[in-house]
């Protein structure tokens, strides 16, 4: 076993050796032909899109460990909706591990039969939601807009008993929304968001059998009841 590490030891020394006596030009567009990476390992990868996996292994593979810098495929990365942050790890003498800091989705924009993930960013992500995976997702429909949404769902996030009972999001072309529980329809306002899901809350918790909550104007409620 000491043996096997002495040998490892002394080819490291001698590549080194070869590094620093030997005069030649680098072209980062040259095979080197030591730490060629061989093996390429994503941690945390549940949602960067494949196509850009594949453009980063395409990229990396057979490179040089020795003279990989994170700039070389930190442009393919950025690419991405859902990347965050990332590192990465060299494990000589042919591998490299690439650990992603994604976005979380916040919900799911629906839009003539097609369904795709929302980032944390507010933006829709072009990813093909899967209820399967993601079945506890806020649906987001109408004339989508990331800035409108993320000022309403931050209010949201303000009131989690509400945020819990709310299923859908709709933005109308009147620039006002709509939210949706299993058995209300609540028009809001253009106002005050805070405001609004305060009282909302507090009606809801009062009375379960609300058709329509209609908050358009402000400081005046309609409230229809089932039959």
């Amino acid at each position: 076993m000491h043996q096997l590490k002495g040998k490892k030891k002394r080819i490291v020394i001698f590549i080194l050796l070869f590094f620093f006596l030997t005069t030649y030009n680098y072209n980062d567009n040259i095979i080197f032909p030591f730490f060629k990476i061989e093996q390429i390992e994503f941690r945390g990868d549940n949602l960067i899109e494949e196509n850009i996996k594949s453009q980063i292994i395409k990229e990396l593979q057979y490179k040089s460990l020795f003279f990989l810098k994170k700039n070389n495929f930190k442009n393919l990365i950025s690419k991405s909706n859902w990347i965050e942050s990332f590192k990465i790890k060299k494990s000589y003498p042919n591998k490299i591990i690439i650990i992603l800091n994604e976005l979380s989705p916040i919900g799911f924009y629906s839009n003539q039969g097609n369904n795709y993930l929302i980032n944390s960013k507010y933006l829709n992500s072009k990813k093909i939601y899967s209820k399967k995976k993601n079945n506890s997702l806020l649906k987001v429909s109408g004339d989508y807009n990331n800035i409108k949404l993320k000022k309403i769902y931050l209010n949201l996030k303000l009131f989690p008993d509400l945020k819990n009972k709310i299923y859908e999001l709709k933005y109308l072309n009147s620039e006002r929304w709509d939210m949706f529980t299993q058995k209300t329809k609540i028009q809001l306002g253009r106002y005050d968001y805070k405001k609004q899901f305060k009282y909302i809350e507090i009606i809801l918790k009062q009375n379960n059998n609300i058709k329509i909550l209609d908050m358009r104007v402000q400081n005046r409620m309609v409230i229809t009841n089932y039959e």
